[in-house]
């Protein structure tokens, strides 16, 4: 997204991190700018909440290439095979170490 409409945002977050921030947070409405898909946890997470997409079509194609079949045969056959440079992999993994240490809802 560009820096510019970044600048525009109350709060920019993480998927983790919108939903703890609207469970936080003493406002009733939220207008979310990213992938509609998030609307669903969003709801979930706080049901007494509005959460308002800035556009319905925000769609990621690229997030819904992958569904349970592509997975299940990435296991069974463990492919693709993805390298990943050792940089990106300590931040990811630094990441990943950090969702898996949140507290369950």
């Amino acid at each position: 997204m560009p820096p510019e409409v970044l600048d525009l945002a109350d709060e920019v977050k993480s998927t983790s991190g919108m939903i703890a921030f609207a469970r936080e947070s003493d406002n009733r409405e939220f207008i979310i700018g990213t992938e509609v898909g998030i609307l669903h946890p969003l709801q979930k997470a706080n049901p007494t909440k509005r959460f308002i997409p800035a556009d319905p079509l925000m769609i990621c194609t690229d997030m819904k290439k992958i569904g349970l079949r592509e997975i299940h045969s990435a296991l069974e056959y463990l492919e693709p095979e993805v390298r990943v440079p050792e940089g990106v992999q300590k931040r990811a993994k630094a990441a990943v170490e950090r969702m898996l240490a949140l507290p369950l809802t």
